[in-house]
């Protein structure tokens, strides 16, 4: 009995079957994609966009190896009300509030990044990512300060669960949406990827990434966008199943009340005429409210609520740029430059010390151990940064 014969086998190719029946139910309305109800969107995004992104085609040789035909990267985002305009928090202000605004952002990030700058200067602590003040910025923005940045997910049914979040708030029956653009085009625009601070770990539950879009870009960046319509649904559990096989229910908005707190020290203290500088914003908040609590128990490692760090980062870069091929599984150099152009201290940390494989961009098993898939994916970087210069 071959395994597509296995009940496991049959239970996939119904499920497969019924992703593909559900898809060819959604339509076209000119330049909007319109579905009969959410399951038929989530389907549809799957199959044309997610899935199909995740796998390449070999075709002629690079460095010896076979070059793959690689999709780009697709970042989606979920808006509850298919009515809303897509813009950053900033950008939906009034110019008079926007400076407030700006300094409560920028008091949140200076508090974020200058604690866990602290702690990394401490002993034994060499083996944590470096933090930056652009982290700051976009933990402030995963928190509900008004910034500039524009929330993705590199996960449909993310953006699904955010799309279907606020049923319950407003029950009134309306239309949401989900827009997607490929991180080519969002390059091709000027635009800057950012990824998530590792502090913030409901972000890598996310699969979370931003788009710095600044005013100017805006509209080029509505006009890029897809967009794909559909009947609001429920709230519903988000479920995922982790590698070792179980699956469990996960709270991809868990509370953090030290961080609300700073969210709401730093609006205040944004109010304030002047603000007072004679002390850090880091000693100015922490001094009444004490650093993060599981900071303060277990150290950085418990805050983070990752496990190894290194895995986390990787797992996180391998949903994004690593592709299935033929015979194994290959880094798309494209993605892993492009993402190391913008966010070079991420990278910079992760391959510290990594020697590239010097194939170039090459084909590894689909279950390579950590040190072969860091090779790779250094290879890949500097296959794609030899390919520009």
């Amino acid at each position: 009995m071959t395994s597509d014969d296995s009940d496991f086998g049959k239970g996939r190719r119904a499920f497969l079957e019924e992703i593909q029946r559900l898809a060819a139910q959604v339509t076209r309305a000119q330049s909007i994609w319109e579905a009969p109800s959410a399951r038929h969107a989530l389907a549809w995004l799957l199959f044309h966009h997610e899935w199909r992104g995740q796998i390449g085609f070999l075709g002629d040789s690079i460095d010896g190896a076979q070059r793959v035909d690689l999709p780009p990267l697709v970042l989606f985002r979920g808006q509850a009300d298919a009515g809303w305009a897509v813009q950053s928090g900033l950008q939906r202000l009034q110019p008079a509030e926007r400076k407030q605004a700006k300094l409560a952002a920028s008091l949140f990030a200076q508090v974020a990044y200058e604690m866990f700058r602290e702690i990394y200067r401490s002993d034994g602590m060499q083996d944590y990512p470096r933090p930056n003040r652009r982290a700051g910025i976009a933990a402030a923005q995963h928190y509900g300060m008004k910034t500039n940045l524009l929330d993705f997910t590199t996960n449909a049914l993310v953006a699904m669960w955010f799309a279907s979040s606020q049923s319950d708030i407003d029950p009134t029956p309306r239309k949401s949406a989900i827009d997607w653009v490929d991180l080519k085009t969002a390059k091709e625009l000027g635009l800057r990827v950012v990824l998530p601070p590792v502090f913030v770990d409901r972000l890598y539950l996310q699969r979370g990434v931003f788009l710095e879009v600044p005013r100017s870009k805006l509209t080029q960046l509505r006009g890029r966008l897809n967009r794909i319509i559909f009947p609001s649904a429920r709230p519903f559990e988000f479920i995922r199943v982790f590698g070792d096989g179980l699956a469990r229910q996960l709270d991809l908005l868990p509370p953090d009340d030290w961080l609300e707190r700073l969210k709401v020290w730093a609006t205040l203290e944004s109010a304030k005429s002047p603000v007072d500088a004679r002390l850090s914003a880091l000693l100015r908040f922490t001094f009444p409210n004490g650093y993060h609590p599981e900071m303060q128990r277990t150290g950085v490692q418990g805050l983070l609520g990752l496990g190894d760090t290194i895995e986390v980062m990787l797992d996180f870069v391998d949903r994004m740029a690593l592709r299935t091929v033929r015979g194994g599984s290959i880094y798309h150099p494209d993605t892993v430059g492009m993402l190391a152009d913008d966010n070079p201290d991420f990278f910079s940390w992760l391959l510290r010390g990594v020697a590239p494989d010097e194939g170039g961009v090459t084909i590894m098993p689909h279950h390579a151990d950590l040190n072969i898939k860091l090779r790779k994916l250094a290879g890949s970087l500097r296959h794609y940064r030899v390919e520009q210069t």
